[in-house]
Order: structure tokens, then C-alpha cells, then sequence
């Protein structure tokens, strides 16, 4: 983390009462965590949960070409990550926590891209 980063986070915390920063690379989390505590503040561990596309799939009760079709996303694509071959991305981890939550309002939004013919 940068020391410009790091004042801003700083500054966001005295402001909100709260922040969270990502740190993904220390030697030891418990040290920064102790490190942090010795200087006033709370420090909460939080673990991103792995997306499981094929469960959020399955809930939605959708085949792999029903789930692609109605979001947007390849079909060789999902069955990559479905299989195991690829991880999704980022961008595509977020996407996923999207539809995972809010699934009919992805579909409406995703729907909004599409050519419709009467």
C-alpha cells in the first residue's frame, strides 16, 4: 500500500468511522493487524468467499445455455469456469455477486442490449 493510499484511508476512517482496505500482500496479517490495534483501531479480517457459478446456476434452476443466454456470457466461457479450467476474472467475480443477489433485475438490465423483433 502506498503512503498516499494509506493517508487516504486513514482520512476515510476519521471521517466515516470505518474503512476497509485491501491488503493483499504482507508477511504477516496478524502483525498489521496487531500493529493497527496498538494505535486505537478495530481491525476485522474479512475473506472473500469464492464464486461457485455452477450453485448460483442451479438456484437460478437455469441450463448452462439458458444461464448464458440471459446474462450475457459465453457458453464455453461458463462451462470453464464451471469445470474448473478458468477462474473468472474480477470484473466477471463481480458480475457473478450481481446475479447471485439481484437476479431478475440482471436479467431486465441485461435485456436492455438486446434487439427485440414483434
Amino acid at each position: 500500500m502506498s503512503l498516499l493510499a494509506a493517508k487516504k484511508a486513514v482520512e476515510r476512517a476519521m471521517e466515516k468511522g470505518q474503512v476497509t482496505i485491501l491488503v493483499p500482500h504482507v508477511e504477516s496479517h496478524a502483525d498489521l493487524a496487531r500493529e493497527l490495534e496498538d494505535t486505537g483501531l478495530v481491525v476485522n479480517a474479512v475473506a472473500f468467499r469464492p464464486i461457485d457459478v455452477r450453485e448460483i446456476r442451479r438456484k437460478l434452476q437455469l441450463t448452462q445455455e439458458q444461464f448464458a443466454l440471459r446474462y450475457g456470457i459465453d457458453l464455453e466461457t461458463l462451462r470453464n469456469w464451471e469445470q474448473g479450467k478458468r477462474s473468472p476474472d474480477k470484473t466477471a467475480q463481480s458480475y457473478l455477486r450481481a446475479i447471485e443477489r439481484m437476479p431478475e433485475e440482471i436479467q431486465v438490465a441485461q435485456e436492455d442490449n438486446i434487439l427485440k423483433f414483434w
